[in-house]
């Protein structure tokens, strides 16, 4: 079937039992996350005289590695750097299992600024209403004194996994919690918040999962117009040729007049761009 599995994913629901997700989820789910268990298996790493041989080959005129940055958690792993967004001598890096207080996987999102060379982190955000479970930095983006946070496994009412973006504005150094934003018909598993895009005071929102007619997880995109101070929706975009199962809005990226809306799972995993 087009863009289903028989098992079931935590991207669509993290906080419920695994018996539960079975009972909920006995139709299929998207495939577009591997499971999130953690693997302990250690990664490959350069060492330093072959890296410094490769440096000097390539002389300077190339991308050089010189700085890792990290953040250690008191739970599960953290995920940190399953997003990042950058902006002159700005960086928010996501980290959407990040412990906050007694709630696992609640989801942080750290800040760094850049100084002589050097990194350091100088805020963390988290969501004011924050639960167990949100995934909140699962997507950054920011552009001047605006940002968008995805939290797209955030239970909105008694729906999981309908999703929310946050609106942080930069004020006075700190990036403080200004607006959540939901889709207004939003559904349970939509993963609103999934995917972001902003320029200027226009942002796009994706729920890749989103039920668009009788069509399950075919996907849209939220638009957000936030000129007026208060971020309001104005429009929902979704493929003229959409199907089951097709996951459009997995990934946005929009300049200008022009957007680019990804839909990794049309025509049989085919995939295409819209």
């Amino acid at each position: 079937m087009n863009g289903f599995a028989s098992a079931s994913f935590p991207h669509i629901v993290r906080r419920i039992s695994f018996a539960a997700s079975v009972a909920l989820l006995a139709c299929a789910l998207p495939l577009h996350a591997a499971s999130w268990t953690k693997s302990t298996a250690s990664r490959p790493v350069i060492p330093a005289p072959l890296r410094n041989a490769i440096n000097q080959t390539l002389g300077t005129d190339h991308w050089v590695e010189f700085q890792q940055t990290t953040q250690a958690s008191t739970g599960f792993t953290p995920e940190f750097g399953v997003s990042v967004a950058l902006h002159g001598t700005t960086a928010m890096v996501g980290a959407q299992q990040q412990k906050v207080g007694d709630n696992e996987d609640q989801g942080a999102v750290f800040v760094y600024q850049e100084s002589g060379g050097v990194w350091t982190m100088t805020q963390e955000i988290v969501a004011s209403d924050g639960l167990a479970g949100d995934t909140f930095g699962n997507a950054v983006v920011f552009e001047g004194d605006t940002a968008l946070i995805g939290a797209y496994a955030a239970m909105i009412g008694d729906n999981f996994s309908q999703g929310a973006a946050y609106v942080f504005t930069l004020q006075d150094g700190v990036w403080t919690q200004t607006q959540k934003l939901v889709a207004p018909d939003g559904q349970m598993f939509e993963n609103f918040g999934y995917s972001l895009g902003l320029s200027g005071t226009t942002a796009l929102i994706g729920a890749d999962a989103a039920q668009v007619g009788a069509n399950s997880f075919q996907g849209a995109v939220y638009v957000f117009d936030g000129s007026s101070g208060t971020w309001t929706n104005t429009q929902k975009l979704s493929a003229s040729d959409g199907g089951i199962g097709d996951i459009f809005g997995y990934s946005i990226a929009f300049d200008g007049t022009t957007a680019v809306i990804g839909a990794y799972a049309n025509n049989q995993y085919q995939g295409a761009a819209y």
